[in-house]
């Protein structure tokens, strides 16, 4: 193994100017980090309207079945005001609304009242979460 020796001429004066390889570096660390973002960004801005839409999705199916059961309800209620009386009367035949005491028709009312309620106070606090809270 021989080895050469580089005659002093030949080797530069001063050490290599890093400055500009600093320069790229930092040129390309920036860029890194802003294409981060951006893509952070957009994947926020997906997250937050397929989450708009999930939320007006949900709010009318919910609001419908609120109306349905409503109905529901007050066709039951409307029934039991026709106990005594035939709601549907052809060729001698008739026939009556349900016999439901009122008890159970204070209950009925109660009860959907609660859960139309509350139903309808979760999916308001769904929608329309506060500001501070995720």
């Amino acid at each position: 193994m021989t080895t050469e020796q580089i005659p002093l001429q030949k080797l530069p004066d001063a050490a290599p100017d890093v400055g500009e390889a600093d320069e790229v570096v930092k040129r390309t660390a920036t860029e890194e980090v802003e294409t981060y973002l951006k893509a952070k960004r957009d994947i926020e801005l997906a997250g937050a309207t397929y989450e708009l839409d999930a939320r007006k999705s949900y709010g009318k199916r919910i609001f419908w079945l609120v109306v349905a059961w409503l109905v529901v309800v007050l066709g039951i209620v409307i029934l039991a005001g026709y106990a005594d009386r035939p709601i549907y009367s052809f060729q001698s035949r008739e026939i009556y609304g349900p016999k439901i005491s009122d008890g159970v028709l204070i209950a009925l009312i109660t009860g959907m009242s609660v859960n139309v309620i509350g139903l309808l106070a979760i999916v308001v606090n769904y929608l329309f979460p506060k500001r501070g809270s995720n």
